[in-house]
């Protein structure tokens, strides 16, 4: 596992991070936040934007498993 700090908003990041050719990828989240409902919403667009970075990444390949990545929260 390695730990890569940026934002996932970002594609040069996550292009940084390897996530083309990552099978899996997990989420850090603040468990302390005060507001739960506005750091699950983060987490979930954040679970989106990574989803949608490897599949336009990967679309090229005709093997659909690597449109997919595991992400864990």
């Amino acid at each position: 596992m390695v730990y890569i700090a940026g934002d996932p908003f970002d594609d040069v990041d996550l292009d940084r991070g390897l996530l083309s050719r990552a099978e899996a990828c997990m989420l850090l989240t603040n468990k302390n936040s005060k507001n739960s409902l506005e750091e699950d919403y983060k987490n979930i667009l954040t679970a989106l934007a990574i989803k949608k970075f490897v599949y336009n990444s990967n679309k090229h390949l005709k093997d659909e498993q690597k449109y997919n990545i595991k992400l864990s929260i």
